[in-house]
């Protein structure tokens, strides 16, 4: 009779012991997501053609360097809109 319920509680701590070793399950449902600006963002102005430095006036430099000017404005307005869609689509994704 001994035996018989040495024999059970060895098979008991067997079963137990291995419910204590299993590991846990994860199951990974996180997910790629691609967020893109709109394309009108990247383009910017193309700069316009130099005049011609064998007649050049001061007149056409300053109008060239405002030009030049004009052109970046939009295209720095144009990249602080990429960078507020990007900080804004993260907050979204978070």
């Amino acid at each position: 009779m001994m035996r018989l319920f040495s024999i059970a509680a060895l098979i008991s701590l067997f079963a137990l012991a291995g419910c204590l070793h299993s590991k846990p399950t994860y199951v990974d449902q996180s997910r790629v997501v691609v967020v893109t600006p709109p394309t009108s963002l990247y383009n910017c102005p193309i700069p316009p053609p130099p005049p011609n430095h064998v007649t050049l006036t001061n007149e056409q430099v300053v109008n060239y360097i405002d030009e030049l000017r004009k052109r970046l404005v939009v295209c720095g307005i144009n990249v602080k809109k990429i960078e507020e869609f990007v900080t804004q689509a993260r907050k979204a994704y978070e």
